[in-house]
């Protein structure tokens, strides 16, 4: 079993720069900024939380914690996932087996629908869903209306997999979920030893592959981080894998699209001409609802002219024209001078929040 480690998203830093992305664009109104890791009395929390995940409105907010009061009767001493209503101001958590027992091991990196009904997560805890014997990181799914939780990273019979999988990623209506899995057992012929990305399809409840090339070939590396479509219909990833499109020379980890319905695979991390692969490696991907717009982060210095920094960048590929942009600039197109990281993309592929070390993306930016 591979050991992966916990993305922890520096928000305060990410909320700082969309603010000054709507700077950019004379678009800026005083908002209010609010804690939404509080019991349902507005308490904080007695420890860390952190990877939020937004419904699309704004009114449900997802989060793992490792506070012990945001709800009552949180005695497993574990990271749960919770979610917080910014309209009844009510906070209750997710990550609970049959008649809310809660987990028995942590639990992490929500990924919440569109209306914020269904809340995807990775958890180590065995007693959320029954027959859960394999001692491994699962995906699960809990629905917030019917207060039910199911395992997603099975097999299309069921059957549980054979090693850890994380990172999911859910469509907007909650029916397709994407994740990272080392599991051998997930589709038949997956003998590549590789982490692969998959997607679980609750309606039907299939699990197909995506980190794959022309007919379906499985990658000769690792895939990581899905990013899926609101309609499920495509799936961004980075993957080290160099046969899953022709090509593909560079040596270096790529960002890829794989579209679900005529089963193609692009890569995406690329110079607008459309032939110049990247010069160093690209992870990261976030993409837009429409599948159009796909925000990553790269340390390629040639997919963009006048790239001379040095540094982690942030570009956006668009898939309808086929050009690469770089948007951790400041609002005259000057690059940050230092590195930029961890892209979230807006549902129409408008903004882009991200976090950055940089000093010269906005002005009177002086806290080092």
């Amino acid at each position: 079993m591979k050991s992966y480690p916990k993305k922890i998203h520096p928000v305060s830093l990410a909320f700082v720069l969309l603010i000054a992305l709507f700077v950019s664009t004379n678009a800026l109104a005083l908002g209010v900024l609010e804690r939404v890791s509080v019991d349902s009395t507005g308490t904080e929390g007695d420890n860390s939380s952190n990877n939020p995940s937004t419904s699309n409105n704004g009114r449900y907010i997802a989060f793992e914690s490792t506070a012990s009061n945001l709800v009552a009767g949180d005695t497993n001493g574990n990271r749960d996932v919770f979610v917080h209503d910014r309209d009844t101001n009510t906070t209750t958590r997710v990550s609970v087996g049959p008649s809310g027992t809660e987990g028995n091991s942590d639990s992490y990196d929500p990924s919440i629908s569109s209306d914020g009904r269904y809340v995807a997560f990775e958890s180590e805890a065995s007693n959320l869903v029954a027959l859960d014997t394999n001692g491994e990181l699962d995906i699960f799914v809990h629905d917030r209306i019917t207060h039910t939780t199911t395992r997603v990273s099975v097999d299309s019979t069921g059957a549980e997999g054979d090693d850890e999988s994380l990172d999911p990623s859910i469509s907007g209506d909650g029916r397709y979920v994407a994740f990272v899995s080392s599991a051998s057992n997930l589709v038949a012929l997956d003998t590549n030893g590789a982490d692969d990305i998959f997607v679980h399809n609750r309606d039907t409840n299939t699990t197909t592959r995506v980190s794959v090339g022309p007919s379906g070939t499985e990658g000769n590396s690792d895939s990581y981080d899905p990013s899926i479509s609101s309609d499920g219909r495509y799936v961004a990833f980075d993957s080290g894998a160099s046969n899953l499109v022709a090509g593909d020379t560079n040596g270096q980890g790529d960002i890829f699209v794989h579209d679900r319905d005529t089963d193609t695979t692009t890569r995406v991390s690329i110079h607008t001409n459309g032939t110049t692969e990247g010069n160093n490696y690209s992870y990261t991907s976030s993409i837009s609802s429409d599948g159009r717009y796909v925000a990553f982060v790269s340390v390629a210095s040639n997919l963009v002219a006048g790239d001379t920094n040095g540094s982690r960048d942030i570009f956006v590929h668009d898939r309808d024209t086929n050009t690469t942009t770089r948007v951790s600039i400041d609002s005259t197109g000057t690059e940050g001078d230092r590195n930029s990281y961890d892209p979230s993309i807006s549902s129409d592929g408008r903004y882009i929040a991200f976090y950055s070390y940089a000093s010269n993306l906005v002005a009177g930016d002086t806290n080092g």
